[in-house]
């Protein structure tokens, strides 16, 4: 089962794994935040390539929120760009409800923006955290977006290309139900 390593400051990691209920502490006071349940991590398998220019695309990632209610949903996504040419250029990123057909406010950023006047490889990465309220089961996907003025660019969500999960930069999108 897939899972993640938590590492909070001055304190030992955890690990976290689908329907583990995490409890947060916050200061000294013994307060907490809630029983907040982590219900879904998926990860992008393979790498997504971009070619088309100028229109969003559905990278392959996505996430179900299964029933109503207040999620938190964490876009943990690497992207990059390569290009021949001179020119504005960028990759950029963004959650989409995909059962209401409408972008999820407050989730697009850019993986790598530049204007260069030489070919080009960078890397980025968006870390985002987005509240979300839905009324019913909702589908919530990845979607990337390649701006490019030059002629030669290939835009890349990095994903799992090996298979196994260790990859340094695999998008991943992680689902918590808010307690």
């Amino acid at each position: 089962m897939a899972g993640i390593q938590v590492i909070v400051e001055d304190a030992q990691p955890i690990n976290v794994r689908l329907g583990d209920t995490v409890t947060v502490n916050q200061g000294g006071d013994g307060g907490s935040t809630g029983g907040d349940t982590v219900l879904d991590i998926s990860m992008l398998t393979p790498s997504y390539y971009m070619v088309i220019n100028d229109q969003w695309q559905d990278t392959g990632l996505s996430v179900t929120l299964p029933e109503a209610g207040d999620y938190v949903i964490n876009m943990n996504a690497g992207g990059g760009l390569v290009t021949s040419a001179d020119g504005s250029n960028g990759v950029q990123g963004r959650l989409y409800n995909v059962t209401d057909d409408s972008v999820v406010p407050n989730s697009t950023g850019y993986f790598v923006a530049t204007n260069c006047t030489t070919s080009i490889a960078e890397f980025g990465q968006i870390n985002l955290e987005v509240p979300i309220t839905v009324t019913s089961e909702t589908v919530i996907r990845l979607e990337a977006y390649l701006n490019n003025s030059a002629v030669t660019s290939v835009g890349l969500i990095s994903g799992d290309d090996a298979g196994d999960g260790t990859g340094v930069n695999i998008s991943r999108l992680k689902v918590t139900k808010r307690a």
